[in-house]
Formats: C-alpha cells, sequence, structure tokens
C-alpha cells in the first residue's frame, strides 16, 4: 500500500513539474515572439528612415514617446529630439550608409 500512495505522490509531482514547465515555456515562447515582433518594427522603421532619408519615419508607431539616446555628452529624451538628433546624421552625412550589427531588445538578459 506504501508503494502505491509512494508511486501516485511521485506521478502527481512529476506531472505537476512537467505542467510549470510547460507554462514557463508558453511564457517564454511569447516574450520571445514579442521580441522578434519589437525587432522587427524597430528594422522597419530605421531602414525607412536610412532609406527615404526621411524624418518622418521616426514616429510613435515604432518608437516610445519618451524615447532616450544615451550620448556621452548627456542623453536625448522625447521623439522629437530623438528624430532631430539622428536628422542631423542624415544632413551631415548625405552619402553615408548604414549597417545593422546588432539588435537587442530590452527583454534579452
Amino acid at each position: 500500500m506504501k508503494k502505491i500512495i509512494l508511486f501516485i505522490i511521485t506521478a502527481l509531482m512529476f506531472v505537476g513539474c512537467n505542467q510549470a514547465q510547460s507554462e514557463k515555456c508558453k511564457s517564454l515562447e511569447i516574450e520571445n515572439a514579442q521580441i522578434e515582433k519589437d525587432i522587427n518594427s524597430y528594422m522597419t522603421a530605421w531602414n525607412l528612415f536610412f532609406d527615404t532619408r526621411d524624418s518622418k519615419a521616426i514616429n510613435t508607431d515604432s518608437f516610445d514617446e519618451q524615447v532616450t539616446v544615451v550620448t556621452a555628452s548627456g542623453n536625448i529624451t522625447g521623439i522629437d529630439a530623438f528624430r532631430n538628433y539622428y536628422n542631423n546624421y542624415l544632413t551631415g552625412f548625405s552619402d553615408a550608409e548604414f549597417t545593422f550589427i546588432d539588435v537587442l531588445d530590452k527583454g534579452i538578459k
């Protein structure tokens, strides 16, 4: 009888652990899908900005209203300041070409 009870407890623990891992896996899959979506949105906006040289591509559809650029001389905060900062690159370096090397999302640890 003790063996049967021990078997049942072990089986319940195993099922419970698998369900917890399954929920964690689902959560990670959802998080990864959102990160992938964010990165694609980000890259689409930047490609449009660099290809068309139109600063209107930097907007709240792809960037947070309080977006922050960290620079050596201080942070630049807000979508308009962000747009103006990068627009200077377009006007200052009219023949510049841009390449993505790495793209990270805030969710990546």
